[in-house]
């Protein structure tokens, strides 16, 4: 393989699009983007006002790419998640190695398929677990595999989805609904059971989760909500799930403070008051979100053991006023507490004073996943073209398909009452 990476990009999404495309613009030297697939032509549009691309290899469907001539060395798959089997699929049998955004499959059941034709066809397949390339979850591990800690004894991770987040795309978007997507727990942490497992360093044996929807139905509906916020609703004023403060008025609107999402998300026509306005009336983000179609949980708890007897929490809250993600790994011989937000850590080993150490200038100029979503596509690059071979952040297809597995086995438990479940 080349010193560049040529690529398709199947989907020009958040993801495909403003992650991992203006990745590849910024960076000729390592990727040069060959053919691109999305029916939406102003998002193409957006990649062909950048960079020359031949007009031939500018697709509608990911379908029509990949059956079509092998143009690169490797397709990343950005598409909605239920459409990751199929396009994978197709584009192994086209001939490419993949990088695939996460999940997998929207089932178990599809991921195995994913993973059993990687390996029937020989194909590298490498999921987007972005957290492990950070910079701030890498030096956990660096710690931890120093031993200078002892051997990792528990683990609590939670990640907080923010409340808008949760609004934009738990209830009204995209990954509302399991039919549609699939089971909170896989669609929004996939990432947090993988990181815990690759922070343990063993395999997952058992789990046991509970969690529900317990508040966005329409039980907890205030007294004068309308079923569309725009629709006269007496109680927006005091409504913090209120769509037009979310995406024009407050602070975390793309509209008045220069923020692109979530705004940007909902159209895909430019960036103004009036657009957004219109997407609102026309689409499901005006939705009040006690009268929306959603089923995925608003909250979820997941307990696990590891082959040494490790275990770990995951918590998932839809109710909360930050982003971010907090995790303590408890060893014999100390702790790491941090906050991936900051990006501090604190290092406590058992006598000595706290050592605080501070990774935030790593993450300054690179957003998206605490820098992840940077270091990964750059990582991805130095060890596909060998020039950093033994990078511990990088999976494996195995790897991939455990935390999926414990994902999607702590949704079999959850709806089980909270059964244990073992894993094979």
């Amino acid at each position: 393989m080349s010193d560049i990476l040529k690529v398709v990009i199947a989907g020009l999404g958040g993801r495909g699009l403003n992650a991992y495309g203006e990745y590849m613009i910024n960076h000729p030297e390592q990727y040069q983007i060959i053919g691109i697939a999305d029916p939406v032509e102003s998002k193409i549009k957006k990649i062909t006002d950048r960079i020359k691309l031949d007009n031939k290899y500018c697709f509608k469907t990911a379908e029509e790419m990949f059956t079509g001539e092998k143009i690169a060395d490797i397709a990343f798959i950005c598409t909605q998640d239920c459409d990751h089997l199929k396009h994978s699929i197709l584009a192994m049998e086209a001939g490419y190695d993949l990088i695939l955004e996460k999940p997998l499959g929207t089932t178990l059941e599809e991921s195995q398929k994913i993973y059993d034709k990687s390996i029937e066809l020989g194909r590298k397949v490498f999921v987007c677990h972005v957290l492990r390339y950070t910079r701030f979850y890498k030096k956990i591990k660096e710690i931890i595999m120093s031993n200078e800690l002892g051997e990792v004894v528990n683990i609590s991770a939670t990640e907080n989805v923010g409340y808008y987040h949760y609004a934009h795309s738990y209830i009204r978007g995209h990954w509302r609904r399991k039919d549609l997507s699939s089971p909170m727990i896989v669609a929004k942490c996939c990432h947090d059971t993988d990181i815990v497992s690759w922070l343990v360093g063993e395999k997952c044996t058992q789990i046991s989760s509970f969690g529900s929807l317990m508040y966005f139905n329409n039980q907890n509906a205030p007294e004068g909500a309308s079923k569309h916020c725009l629709d006269g609703c007496k109680s927006k004023k005091d409504c913090p799930y209120d769509a037009e403060k979310i995406y024009i008025t407050n602070k975390i609107s793309g509209i008045k403070h220069g923020n692109s999402w979530p705004s940007s998300a909902i159209t895909n026509k430019d960036l103004t008051e009036e657009n957004v306005m219109d997407a609102l009336r026309e689409g499901p983000y005006g939705r009040c979100v006690f009268y929306s179609d959603n089923d995925v949980v608003d909250h979820q708890i997941v307990m696990m053991e590891f082959e040494n007897g490790a275990c770990a929490t995951l918590t998932m809250c839809g109710v909360t006023s930050e982003i971010n993600r907090e995790i303590t790994v408890s060893c014999s011989l100390g702790e790491i507490k941090g906050n991936m937000d900051n990006q501090k850590l604190t290092i406590n080993k058992f006598g000595k004073d706290p050592v605080i150490i501070d990774l935030s200038e790593n993450v300054a100029s690179h957003v998206g996943h605490g820098g992840g979503d940077y270091w990964l596509m750059n990582d991805m690059y130095t060890y596909l073209t060998g020039k950093d071979v033994n990078n511990p952040s990088i999976t494996s297809i195995e790897d991939s398909m455990h935390g999926h597995t414990i994902a999607f086995k702590s949704e079999d438990s959850r709806i089980s009452e909270g059964k244990v479940i073992k894993i094979k």
